[in-house]
């Protein structure tokens, strides 16, 4: 929401306070009545818009992070166990293919740890036999490769948050339009008389 919009709202919220407070003075007029009224629908409407493109906004990047913490932390599980096969079967080709700092997962670009996610999914799936020893099973190569799918379906849901809040602040300009409309030409107008 752009500051002059939340300034808007503030200032319809004063608005409602001074309605509320002298009623008696507009009571007597049955149209003040019902633009009283359509007004504090208006802006019960605007607070909740704005509170859902709050939520919005902090939603999109809490659920990215999560994913990509929940990814990393299993990555890092068939890493290590591939690590400590690789070192009891002397398997220096793969080792040096696996043994990279498990902090690149988190804090990686999105493609970098993509990469090092799907290296470790082949090479698991490669020795999975061998993985058995070391508590990897099929079950735990198939759950990180959900979890790399989620992240990289989690990949665009931001720009669907991003299109929904514009969809949202579209709203909000045309019902403070609207507001500004019903105050300037109608509620104005009748305290005026």
């Amino acid at each position: 929401m752009k500051k002059s919009q939340s300034n808007k709202i503030a200032m319809y919220r004063s608005v409602a306070s001074v309605l509320d407070n002298f009623q008696s003075s507009w009571l007597v007029l049955p149209a003040f009545q019902g633009l009283r009224d359509e007004f504090q629908e208006k802006l019960s409407l605007l607070i909740e818009m704005d509170n859902d493109q709050r939520t919005i906004a902090k939603d999109a990047g809490s659920e990215k992070k999560d994913r990509k913490l929940r990814l990393a932390q299993k990555a890092k599980d068939v890493q290590s166990a591939l690590i400590a096969y690789a070192v009891s079967t002397e398997n220096t080709i793969l080792l040096r293919k696996v043994k990279f700092a498990p902090s690149r997962f988190k804090y990686g670009s999105a493609m970098e740890s993509r990469a090092m996610v799907d290296l470790i999914i082949e090479k698991a799936e490669a020795h999975l036999s061998g993985l058995a020893d070391y508590g990897i099973d099929a079950t735990d190569v198939a759950d990180l490769i959900n979890k790399r799918d989620e992240v990289v379906d989690g990949v665009t849901a931001p720009r669907n948050k991003i299109v929904s809040r514009k969809a949202i602040t579209r709203t909000i300009r045309i019902t403070i339009e609207r507001m500004d409309v019903l105050l300037q030409d109608q509620l104005d107008r009748l305290v005026s008389t």
